[in-house]
């Protein structure tokens, strides 16, 4: 009976790591494919919402993200709290350097890329408009984090939803799992036609998400040349960050970071539409 015993449970334990493994090459599968099918938009445009539950209150952005090839803007507006006013920021990677500006702070800080790392250049490169459903992949490979594959149907709509728990370990990939302290798990909606991601949801001990990325819709289509070209108004202040960057993050820099104020030729583009 003992002997019995134990030939069961060794088989539940090798079922156990076979159900596991499974479950991993699969997701990693599933997350190959979706770095795939970013990597074939290589021109258009993506509308999408960030939102976060924050001192009992909804806060939500609107984003416009735009691609063409390895040059990316990205145009955001989100509510300023106990305010009327709308926040609005516009992000522009040009492939030499990336360019974020605030003109509520009439200001505008730049990253040379040309003097980053390589291993920054790539990830600053798979940002254009890429979910990174392969660096997903292989922290999956190398963590040991067992993920939950299953089929869902959600507003009449059929996904894949991959659920990843144990954060701490993936959050050099997942984006958003730097919240790791505060979320336990993440669910991500995978649409089976072409393998975007429709949503992705981060849940704390409660089971209402604190935090959310939701795909509104996808386009592609031509976009100018100048749409990548950012200008400012004169009192726009200009600040190069690149050397304090790598500072913060222990990289080699050269001796100095460079300030300086550029003066405007046309003001910046509109905010995106709700």
């Amino acid at each position: 009976m003992k002997k019995t015993f134990r030939v069961a449970a060794a088989i539940l334990v090798c079922l156990w790591i076979f159900v596991g493994i499974t479950a991993a090459q699969e997701a990693q599968d599933v997350f190959s494919r979706v770095a795939q099918a970013y990597k074939n938009f290589q021109e258009g445009t993506l509308n999408f919402t960030m939102g976060m539950e924050m001192l009992g209150s909804t806060v939500e952005a609107n984003c416009m993200l735009q691609k063409k090839g390895e040059k990316m803007r990205m145009e955001m507006e989100m509510p300023v709290p106990n305010s009327p006013t709308k926040m609005t920021s516009i992000a522009v990677i040009d492939g030499t350097k990336m360019v974020t500006y605030s003109p509520l702070m009439k200001t505008a800080y730049t990253i040379n890329i040309g003097k980053l790392p390589e291993e920054m250049k790539m990830q600053m490169r798979s940002q254009a408009f890429s979910m990174p459903g392969d660096q997903i992949a292989k922290e999956i490979a190398a963590s040991g984090v067992t993920p939950k594959i299953s089929k869902q149907t959600r507003d009449g709509h059929q996904y894949i939803v991959v659920q990843l728990d144990d954060l701490e370990k993936l959050k050099g990939a997942v984006p958003g799992a730097v919240q790791a302290p505060k979320f336990s798990k993440c669910l991500f909606w995978i649409d089976p036609s072409t393998y975007f991601i429709s949503r992705i949801e981060f849940f704390s001990s409660e089971n209402k998400p604190g935090m959310w990325i939701i795909l509104k819709n996808i386009k592609a289509h031509t976009i100018p040349d100048d749409v990548f070209v950012l200008s400012f108004p004169d009192d726009v202040k200009t600040i190069d960050v690149t050397d304090t960057m790598l500072q913060i993050m222990g990289k080699q820099v050269p001796d100095s970071a460079q300030t300086e104020t550029r003066p405007a030729t046309a003001p910046a583009s509109s905010p995106p539409e709700k």
